[in-house]
């Protein structure tokens, strides 16, 4: 019996297999370095940008200690307007770290940044401060481009 599911990404608990993927790509994300997972379609990349993602894997994927502290997001590219600018890119980027750390905390270093980042359109300077920041307070940000 074939145990693999034909169809849309599968959940975590569904996932198999990869082994050897999923140790390559977490030490990478673990180690700050980009990734690239090609294949033909509906070969399960996106089973495993999400498999990377899900909270419930964290510990097994990344270590058990909880620095630093990771934000997945996950960016489906099909969805993205054809002219899908910049500053529209990096809000969508930053929207899970947004919503937990900078909107409840308006007045903090890092919304100051983030304010500032999106006042100059997410440019190299600005988006630099952020991202030092983020590093500073042991954050990071892990963007998954499916």
């Amino acid at each position: 019996m074939n145990p693999f599911y034909h169809g849309n990404p599968v959940k975590y608990t569904h996932f198999l297999g990869r082994k050897k993927e999923l140790r390559r790509t977490s030490q990478r994300i673990c180690s700050g370095q980009s990734s690239a997972i090609i294949g033909e379609p509906r070969t399960g990349k996106t089973s495993v940008l999400l498999y990377l993602a899900t909270s419930e894997n964290q510990n097994h994927l990344y270590g058990e200690e909880a620095t630093p502290k990771r934000f997945f997001s996950y960016l489906d590219a099909l969805a993205f307007d054809n002219d899908i600018n910049q500053t529209e890119f990096w809000i969508l980027a930053f929207s899970p770290l947004f919503s937990t750390m900078i909107e409840p905390n308006p007045e903090s270093k890092l919304a100051k940044l983030y304010q500032n980042s999106q006042a100059h359109e997410f440019d190299h300077h600005s988006l630099g401060l952020l991202l030092d920041e983020l590093n500073n307070q042991n954050y990071h940000l892990i963007v998954l481009v499916d």
